[in-house]
């Protein structure tokens, strides 16, 4: 992510470890294709933003994605601008993977090994998606379960 990072004119700026990055991402790289394109167009990126005044004194990577945006360039580099986006939104998708694992590990402390594996996908359902969950009526969930036919105790 700091390969992106516009300060000091882009000091950090690596364009292996910013192609090793796309092919993090074979949906949105094409092996052959892309990342040859890629590759060619962010050595002329570079040269484009530190002889750019305008991207000259930007702070962040999110500044960076305004301006390139507001100039127009993300149509001129969209490879590199997917590259921006990616790496914007890399730290959110990993903190929601984390906070399942928490969830799970909080889950399986609680109830140790005494449970099925769909017991413990149900569990992991409602503990991860507790905001949609709180929102049902416990009238409604408690006649749905006297409504049915077939009940057994899991444990």
């Amino acid at each position: 992510m700091s390969c992106l990072d516009p300060r000091d004119s882009f000091a950090n700026f690596n364009q292996e470890k910013l192609i090793e990055f796309a092919r993090f991402y074979p949906l949105e790289f094409d092996e052959l294709a892309d990342i040859s394109f890629l590759s060619s167009s962010l050595g002329n990126f570079i040269v484009d933003m530190i002889a750019d005044s305008d991207f000259v004194n930007l702070q962040t990577i999110s500044d960076l994605a305004l301006k390139m945006v507001e100039k127009r360039k993300d149509i001129v580099y969209p490879l590199i601008y997917l590259l921006i986006k990616l790496t914007l939104v890399l730290p959110i998708s990993t903190a929601s993977v984390e906070q399942v694992f928490s969830a799970m590990t909080f889950v399986k402390d609680k109830l140790r090994s005494l449970i099925s594996d769909d017991w413990f996908n149900s569990c992991m359902l409602t503990y991860v998606e507790r905001d949609i969950f709180d929102k049902i009526d416990d009238e409604d969930i408690m006649q749905y379960f006297q409504g049915m036919k077939n009940r057994r105790m899991i444990l």
